[in-house]
């Protein structure tokens, strides 16, 4: 995994916790609970999109 993928998976990581779990993240991206998880532990990608959306969740300036 190369750094800026370990680093999105981080991100991803983060917005779970903010959020309260998989599952709010998961609604919140349009994804299911287990995509979720694979996109935190590196099994798969976080595609720009859905990073650039994390991104959002994380400065507290996402939008529906």
């Amino acid at each position: 995994m190369s750094e800026n993928d370990a680093l999105r998976s981080r991100a991803v990581a983060k917005a779970v916790q903010i959020l309260g779990g998989e599952e709010a993240l998961a609604v919140r991206l349009g994804l299911t609970p287990g995509t979720i998880k694979l996109l935190m532990v590196g099994k798969i990608p976080v595609p720009q999109q859905v990073f650039l959306k994390v991104v959002d969740i994380l400065s507290g300036d996402e939008r529906p």
